[in-house]
């Protein structure tokens, strides 16, 4: 754990960056609470959807798959492996590998004795992308909302990784005080070192717990809330990421809090084309790949819009 306060134009902003998820589940098991304030233990069930906090660190921990991961895998999963068709074969050569021998290659004993299919890979951004994600959210939000809201990001995380574009998703949770001038940043590198396992992102991004839970239970451990008291008021106010986050101009930024108006108004397939229309403005997919993935939409959309029905009943 590492922690910054920075000074921005009298803005004081505290940056607590955790290095993976054991490190923010160490800090919350070990470190002592600086005040009276316990909601990451008192929430009630129905708005942080775990019964106890030692619940929500066993989730994080060891796995969290509900109906809802279930949908999310047989429906929008599947239908991500089927709009990443970003290659043309356009000649075949001689390889190594390939889906038939060349027999007299063979015989020769040439090393490159099979067939296979070269590809023109479609003209994509060189720029590296950024996807920000600020888990913070207001009280009054539904656990719908967060779960809309998660299962969103992590769709578009995981269908530009499959697209083989260089991305990264930066997982953060940006508040401020109600009175004074400062703000509270927790970061945590909630992806593993040389990988991603989306089974591992699922809770942090998609559960209430992780920020009604885990995310308090931080900050009620955050030395420099210790004479802020009143930040526990609500546990701080949402903040666009824009505001204070450092982005790389040289990349391409995909930010959370862009859509924060939108999770409210849409239902689950009209913000799947909302952010994917974005995406496609923003010059990261071209019109051949956005017009599959709008196809491919529009074939699950029933089941999507029963997924929202879930959502709204069953499970949240």
């Amino acid at each position: 754990m590492k922690e910054i306060i920075k000074d921005i134009r009298g803005y004081k902003l505290c940056k607590i960056e955790f290095s993976s998820m054991d490190d923010f589940l160490d800090f919350i098991k070990s470190a002592p609470k600086i005040t009276q304030q316990n909601e990451s233990v008192n929430g009630p069930y129905s708005f942080t959807k775990t019964h106890t906090l030692d619940e929500a660190i066993r989730l994080c921990e060891e796995g969290y798959f509900d109906k809802t991961f279930s949908i999310f895998k047989n429906v929008v999963l599947r239908a991500i492996s089927t709009m990443v068709a970003v290659r043309k074969p356009f000649s075949v050569k001689n390889d190594i590998l390939g889906f038939a021998p060349n027999v007299p290659y063979y015989l020769q004993g040439h090393p490159l004795n099979m067939y296979n299919d070269e590809y023109e890979k479609k003209l994509r951004p060189t720029k590296k992308i950024n996807i920000f994600y600020n888990s913070s959210m207001p009280w009054h939000m539904l656990p719908a909302t967060i779960v809309k809201k998660g299962l969103i990001f992590l769709s578009i995380f995981e269908l530009l990784k499959k697209l083989d574009y260089d991305v990264e998703l930066k997982f953060t949770s940006l508040s401020e005080g109600n009175s004074e001038n400062y703000g509270l940043q927790i970061d945590v590198d909630i992806q593993r070192q040389g990988g991603y396992n989306i089974n591992e992102l699922y809770f942090p991004l998609v559960h209430p717990s992780f920020l009604r839970r885990l995310i308090f239970a931080c900050k009620e451990r955050c030395q420099f809330l210790k004479d802020k008291q009143e930040f526990f008021d609500g546990y701080g106010n949402t903040v666009n990421l824009r505001k204070f986050i450092d982005m790389d101009e040289d990349s391409i930024n995909i930010v959370s809090s862009d859509y924060d108006d939108v999770y409210k108004r849409k239902d689950i397939y009209e913000l799947f084309k909302y952010v994917i229309a974005d995406l496609k403005k923003q010059g990261i997919l071209d019109e051949d790949a956005y017009n599959q993935i709008i196809t491919n939409l529009e074939e699950i959309k029933d089941e999507l819009l029963e997924f929202q029905k879930e959502l709204r009943t069953d499970i949240y």
